[in-house]
């Protein structure tokens, strides 16, 4: 920056407060005279997507910024696999206007699906010309699609039948739909980055397609053939979608807030990678001794450190983040009788079915499950 000796000129600006916003748009102003900058307005239009949403009468909107030529209502567009002729343009204050020259943003419609933001808008001569493009456009990325679906499937073998010395790999796979492409996209990288590993196994997220708009039945069809979950962000799901949900069992969640979607993914990434045993969670012990006991065989000295632990239950005893033994609750026993339940800070022996290799610090935790439910 200019006031620490570089050469990029700097504002300190605030839109909620309103301030030096003329300061900013003043230096804009003078570099662009500084530098030269100059654009041709008697050419096609050339711009960016800034942003896309849907909007109920209008369909598919985005919001361009105009870099070279004119745009003007009724040119035949196309940018990323999406096309259309506009059919409105309106400026930044939302007043409707016929065209939008270089450096100006616009708002328009008309288009056949939903631009990504950053993809370049061009004009081409007529609607065929767009047509041919997009949808060469759109072979292209279902071929790329189709790759990386077949590395994933070769990924599900491997976890299936494992390879020695290769961690197993699995997958939770979502469809994204959101009201605006922003919000798509952040939600698309914030999920795919949500992962759980440990010495045998990985467990990602992955994003299916992400889109904009409400959810149907196609998203629902796409969702249930990976046996995967739908997440609609402030966005609903149309009749068809919910019918198609009811039919293939796919669930669709509906949010406004990005951070329970990530919350509710990395609780299932984890599940995944460390399942519970079925039933209510009940309680968590600790080994502290190991006793051996004639007929009976070892038996684990522990403390219960939470909650309750009830025979009957379902145990699962970990050694660190490793899963050791997960089954039932052979026996539970207070000094020499047996007892039907031990609570927090009760000292209590326990054995299990089939599994006598427990050791000091191991750690047991107790599901129930509820018959009347």
């Amino acid at each position: 920056m200019e006031e620490f000796g570089g050469d990029v000129l700097s504002a300190e600006v605030s839109a909620k407060k309103r301030l030096n916003l003329d300061g900013l748009l003043d230096k804009i102003l003078l570099q662009a005279e500084i530098l030269d900058l100059k654009a041709n307005p008697d050419r096609a239009a050339v711009g960016a997507v800034v942003e896309s949403r849907m909007e109920k009468g209008l369909g598919p909107v985005t919001t361009v910024l105009v870099q070279k030529g004119t745009l003007r209502v009724g040119d035949c567009i196309v940018a990323g696999s999406a096309y259309g002729k506009v059919r409105s343009l309106a400026d930044e204050r939302g007043r409707k206007v016929e065209q939008a020259g270089p450096s100006v943003p616009a708002v328009l419609s008309g288009w056949d699906g939903v631009p990504s933001a950053g993809d370049m808008l061009i004009v081409v001569e007529n609607e065929n010309q767009a047509r041919s493009l997009a949808e060469a456009r759109r072979r292209l990325e279902r071929e790329r699609t189709g790759s990386a679906t077949m590395g994933s499937m070769q990924a599900n073998v491997l976890s299936i039948f494992g390879t020695e010395g290769v961690k197993k790999r699995e997958e939770v796979t979502v469809v994204i739909k959101a009201d605006v492409q922003g919000s798509a996209e952040a939600i698309h990288t914030a999920v795919s980055a949500i992962k759980a590993e440990d010495d045998r196994a990985e467990v990602v997220v992955k994003v299916l397609s992400s889109g904009v708009g409400d959810v149907t039945q196609n998203d629902v069809a796409l969702a249930g053939v990976s046996h995967g979950t739908v997440l609609a962000f402030n966005v609903a799901a149309d009749m068809n979608a919910q019918e198609e949900a009811r039919k293939t069992g796919v669930e669709i969640e509906y949010h406004n807030v990005i951070y329970d979607i990530l919350d509710k993914l990395e609780a299932k990434v984890k599940e995944i990678l460390s399942p519970t045993p079925d039933g209510e969670y009940a309680g968590t012990a600790r080994v502290k001794l190991i006793f051996e006991i004639g007929k009976v065989g070892k038996v684990a000295g522990c403390e219960v450190t939470d909650g309750t632990i009830k025979r009957g239950g379902t145990v699962r005893v970990l050694r660190g983040t490793e899963i050791v033994y997960k089954g039932p609750l052979k026996t539970l026993r207070n000094v020499k009788s047996d007892v039907t339940e031990m609570s927090a800070g009760q000292e209590c022996g326990m054995s299990f079915k089939d599994f006598e290799d427990f050791r000091p610090d191991d750690i047991v935790e107790c599901y129930v499950v509820d018959k009347k439910k």
